[in-house]
This record gives C-alpha cells, sequence and structure tokens, in this order.
C-alpha cells in the first residue's frame, strides 16, 4: 500500500511539472509575441515620426509601451515618444518621457536618454542637468561622439558667459568699494562669487574663474577688515578690543592667503594692479595688527600661526577641488600632502578648526582616489564595486567627522559642497549597479 501510494505522488508530481513547463512554454511564448509586437509599433511609430504625423507616432509608440513596459523596448519606445514631443515643441513632455525611459532601463541604446535628456535641458537652459545628464551618457558610453561634442561645447560656452557675469558684477564692486560704498560692494562681491563657483562647476582648464572666486573672496573678506578695524579705533585700549583684533587678524590673514593664491592666475593687467593695491592695504593692517595681537597675551603667538595655517588650508581646499575637477590627480595629491602636513602641525597648536581640516582633507584624498579609477570601463566597475562602494563610504564618513569637528564657516562651506557632489557619484554607481 505504501508503494501504491508512492506511484502515485510521483504520477502527481510528473503531472504538475508537465503542467508548468507548458505554461512556462506559454509565457515564453507570450513574452516574444509582446517583444515581435513592440518591434512593428515602434517600426510603425518611426516611418510616421518620419512624415511628421507625430499624433500617430505617439500613439503607436504608447502601444509599444503597453506591449512590456518594463522591457528595454519600452525605454526605447519612451526616448522615441521624447524625440516627437519634442519636435512639436513641448519640451517639458520630452523631459517626462526621457525620464520615464531612464527609471526602466538608464542603459538603454548606449546612453541614448541621458544624451536626449541632456540636449532638452541645454535647450531650456538647465545646463547644470544638461551637463549632468551628458557626463552620465558618456559614462555608460564613452565613444558617444555626439555627446562629447555638444558636452565640451556647452561646458566652453557656460563658463565664458558666467566667467564674463561675474567679472561684470565684480568690477562694479570694486568701484563700489573704492567708494567706500560697502553695502553695495558686498551686494555685488556676492553676486560675482555666485557666478564664479557656477562657471567653475563647468571646467574647462581655464584659470580665469578660479583666480577671480579667489579674488572676489579675498575683497569681500578686506571689506569686513576695515568694518571691524574701525570699531577698534573707537576702543580704549587693546585688552578691551580683543575679540575685535582677533577677529580682524583672522580676515586679515585668509585675505591675504585668497589673494596670494589668484595674483599669479590673473591675465588682466588692470586687475593684477587693482589687486597688488589691495594686497599692499591688506599687508599695511596685518603689520599694525600683528604686534597689537601678540601684545594682548602671550599665548596668541599660537593662534596667529594656527590662522595663517589655517587660511593656507582654507585656499588649498578650492585649489584642490579645481585639480580634481580638471583630472589633475597629481597636482590634487601634492596639495592635500601640503594639507595634511598643516593639520599636523595645528594639532600641535590645538586650534578648534585641526582635526576637522584633517578628516576634510582626507575625504578629498578619497574622492580623487576614486575619480582616478577608470570609471567609464562597466566591467571594471563590476568587478570592483565592493571596493568602490567602501571608499565612498569612507569618503562620506570623513566628511561626518568633519562637518562635526570644523568651526571656520568657510572650511564648513567646503565640507558640504563635497559632501553633495560625492552623494551625487554614490547615487549615480548605485543606479549604474543596478542595471545588468
Amino acid at each position: 500500500m505504501f508503494q501504491g501510494a508512492t506511484r502515485m505522488n510521483i504520477k502527481r508530481v510528473f503531472f504538475f511539472l508537465v503542467l508548468f513547463s507548458g505554461w512556462a512554454s506559454i509565457a515564453v511564448c507570450q513574452q516574444a509575441d509582446n517583444l515581435s509586437q513592440a518591434r512593428d509599433y515602434i517600426k510603425n511609430g518611426n516611418a510616421c515620426y518620419d512624415k511628421k504625423e507625430y499624433s500617430k507616432a505617439i500613439s503607436l509608440y504608447t502601444k509599444a509601451i503597453d506591449e512590456d513596459p518594463k522591457n528595454i523596448l519600452a525605454a526605447l519606445a519612451h526616448c522615441k515618444c521624447a524625440m516627437v514631443f519634442e519636435a512639436m515643441g513641448k519640451p517639458s513632455e520630452a523631459i517626462s518621457e526621457c525620464s520615464k525611459a531612464i527609471a526602466v532601463n538608464p542603459l538603454v541604446n548606449k546612453g541614448l536618454a541621458y544624451a536626449l535628456r541632456a540636449f532638452l535641458y541645454e535647450k531650456t537652459g538647465k545646463y547644470i542637468e544638461a551637463v549632468s545628464d551628458y557626463s552620465k551618457a558618456l559614462i555608460i558610453n564613452p565613444d558617444y561622439k555626439e555627446a562629447q561634442v555638444r558636452y565640451q561645447g556647452l561646458l566652453i560656452e557656460i563658463y565664458t558667459k558666467f566667467t564674463n557675469e561675474g567679472m561684470a558684477a565684480f568690477n562694479s564692486s570694486l568701484a563700489a568699494y573704492s567708494g567706500r560704498k560697502d553695502a553695495s560692494a558686498r551686494e555685488g562681491l556676492g553676486k560675482a562669487a555666485s557666478l564664479f563657483a557656477y562657471a567653475m562647476s563647468f571646467d574647462i582648464g581655464d584659470k580665469t574663474a578660479f583666480a577671480m572666486a579667489n579674488f572676489t573672496k579675498g575683497l569681500t573678506l578686506q571689506i569686513m577688515t576695515r568694518e571691524i578695524l574701525s570699531t577698534i579705533a573707537l576702543e580704549s585700549s587693546d585688552k578691551e578690543a580683543t575679540p575685535q583684533l582677533v577677529s580682524a587678524y583672522y580676515t586679515l590673514a585668509v585675505t591675504n592667503a585668497y589673494y596670494k593664491k589668484a595674483f599669479p592666475l590673473l591675465k588682466d593687467e588692470k586687475l593684477k594692479n587693482s589687486l597688488k593695491e589691495l594686497k599692499a592695504v591688506n599687508d599695511r593692517d596685518m603689520d599694525m595688527v600683528r604686534p597689537r595681537v601678540v601684545g594682548l597675551k602671550a599665548s596668541l603667538e599660537k593662534y596667529i600661526k594656527a590662522v595663517d595655517l589655517e587660511a593656507e588650508c582654507i585656499v588649498n581646499f578650492d585649489a584642490a577641488s579645481q585639480s580634481i575637477a580638471a583630472g589633475d590627480h597629481d597636482g590634487a595629491k601634492r596639495i592635500l600632502d601640503e594639507n595634511d602636513s598643516m593639520a599636523s602641525d595645528l594639532r600641535k597648536l590645538k586650534s578648534a578648526n585641526a582635526e576637522g581640516i584633517r578628516y576634510l582633507t582626507n575625504a578629498y584624498a578619497g574622492l580623487n582616489t576614486i575619480l582616478s579609477y577608470p570609471l567609464t570601463d562597466r566591467s571594471w566597475l563590476k568587478a570592483n564595486k565592493a571596493a568602490l562602494d567602501s571608499k565612498i563610504n569612507d569618503c562620506l564618513k570623513a566628511l561626518g567627522y568633519a562637518k562635526s569637528a570644523l568651526v571656520s564657516k568657510e572650511l564648513v562651506n567646503n565640507c558640504s559642497r563635497l559632501s553633495k557632489n560625492v552623494s551625487v557619484l554614490k547615487d549615480m554607481f548605485k543606479k549604474i549597479g543596478e542595471k545588468r
């Protein structure tokens, strides 16, 4: 009886296996039919697109998507819809279709969805988004010639536009500063700083925006110094004016560091002469303030040394960012090695920013190492995913420690910018890694 039950169970299992294999065969055949139908819809949609029968084309591409919304052909059909909407003068709808294609499969047609969305962003004036998408298309497909050409052309166009606008705002501020209209000068310098920072994010190997960004930061601090010194003059003694004197020395030191970084990179002789004159005023004020600060308390000598080192570190982080963006990994390493040495000296001086600078330096070094990897090689990315994830997480962890330790506003801003860039990088590699 037991043997009979066993034979019965075997028969049942065999029956269900046969039945399941039949269902699986039907499902595979159905999927193949769906793909074949989707290809036909796309082909017919292309014919309508060529004849400018846009409504029919959209209808056919939509049918292709409905056949299997998660298949790569659906992603292609979304791209085709985007092309139709672009031809119809509907960029918002076109961008939406590209985003849908990327959600289905970002690798469709070797970066087509990203390149197409980048083109649409470019047309609608969303330059940061356009540059980001062109770079993603080129990570997926480094040989995407059209994306390469448009990407490089867009970088030059945007960099030039915003550098020139920043220069106009700076020159206006310089005139206001000379006329002692500090409020107007500060307002213009804020605008110039934003424009130069924007231009620097579209690196083309030119140092003008970087030089002017340093010049702008230096002049902004020089205005602050002038205001601080005007309050010190009202004090009855240096002892009562200790906080103002210490603040003045800090702004003077950082101003000097920015001017030193800007001067050799300036090409315009008029601007160079202006910077020389401003630096001479800054140096005169430093010569006046330094002995007064040292005379207040012997321990402030350490403070002065720490401020000088911190000022160099602040400017070096800007220079390291520029080197990393330009792909000059050896140059970035030299700058960061120098900062590492400064961080060690700062710890000896018990500077409040010492630990933060050390962690921030480590984060920059980590990012520099990550970007020196062959990130356009998909097989390398796949083989080294765990190591790359670990590097990125170490970088973010160092930034978290840095942010909690830093007290300098300039250094905290550096930390925030880098953290944002690393997070974007992490998200991008995660999306690529999720797709086969």
